[in-house]
């Protein structure tokens, strides 16, 4: 594996690593933000967290909108599922988000368990 030492060029003249400056870390002649490269690392330790013997859990959220000026009707659905396999989540902005969660198929599987918030 090629391990190369970052350059680091700090925009306000000191050579501090913190969050207010627009530090850029070079790699291969490649620039990238500290944003992005400290996104990056907390994606891999994400992934290389162990998942195996993680309990099961599979659940609906419906969240109703606060806005009841503009919004009336409307609210939030997520069905998030956890466990071995890993994190799966899916969100969606509905008109009658209960009717919608009642009419998924997951809910209609049996398996997941249905939040109202």
């Amino acid at each position: 594996m090629n391990d190369q030492v970052f350059g680091v060029h700090c925009s306000n003249g000191f050579c501090k690593f913190d969050s207010y400056t627009t530090t850029k870390i070079y790699k291969n002649n490649m620039k990238i933000d500290k944003v992005r490269a400290h996104r990056e690392e907390l994606k891999r330790l994400l992934f290389s967290i162990p998942t195996e013997g993680r309990k099961v859990t599979k659940t609906i959220t419906v969240t109703m909108n606060k806005n009841k000026e503009f919004w009336i009707g409307y609210g939030y659905v997520s069905i998030d599922r956890d466990g071995p396999d890993g994190f799966v989540h899916f969100a969606s902005h509905q008109i009658n988000p209960m009717e919608y969660a009642l009419n998924t198929k997951e809910y209609k599987s049996g398996e997941y368990e249905l939040i109202v918030k």
